[in-house]
This record gives structure tokens, C-alpha cells and sequence, in this order.
């Protein structure tokens, strides 16, 4: 897919991409938590970020402000080419 969207000069988007119970308040992906943990983030900030790493627009949806205070967190780091190679193979 991102290979077609890169030739095609197309860009994904990604519309509520944090399942608050899978990749958020009870994320028990070993990877995701190891990685949350190193940059002092939430699981739900990791997966927001990796989305931007790869060119895709989330938009998560969220009317509840600590929610979207932990959104905006997803902005202000870097993760390492290291961490995404290993969120690439997450299964």
C-alpha cells in the first residue's frame, strides 16, 4: 500500500486509529510498552507517531481533553529508526 500511495504521489488517512482498548488503556503489546516506556510516552502516543513517521494523516477522534492532550504528546519526540523497525513488525 505505501508503495502504490508513494508512486501514485497519494496519502493515507487514518480516521480514529487508537483503539483506546488495544493500543491505549490496555495495550499489552510487549514492543509498544518497551517503546512507551524508553520515551516516557503512552502506548497511544507511540502508534500516533509511528503513523506520521510513515507519511499517514491520523485522525484520532476524541472529545475528552486528556485524551487530546495525549494526541498533541504524540508530536514532541522523535522515535529511533530502531524503534520502527520493530513497530514495522509488530503482528
Amino acid at each position: 500500500m505505501q508503495e502504490l500511495c508513494t508512486k501514485d504521489d497519494l496519502i493515507l488517512v487514518a480516521y480514529r486509529p487508537v483503539e483506546r482498548r488495544l493500543l491505549a488503556d490496555q495495550c499489552e503489546n510487549d514492543i509498544v510498552l518497551e517503546i512507551a516506556s524508553k520515551h516516557k510516552k503512552t502506548p497511544a502516543q507511540i502508534v500516533l507517531n509511528w503513523l506520521l513517521y510513515q507519511n499517514i494523516i491520523p485522525i484520532p477522534k476524541s472529545t475528552n481533553k486528556e485524551h487530546i492532550d495525549e494526541n498533541l504528546g504524540a508530536l514532541d519526540f522523535e522515535l529511533t529508526s530502531n524503534d520502527i523497525d520493530l513497530l514495522n513488525n509488530v503482528k
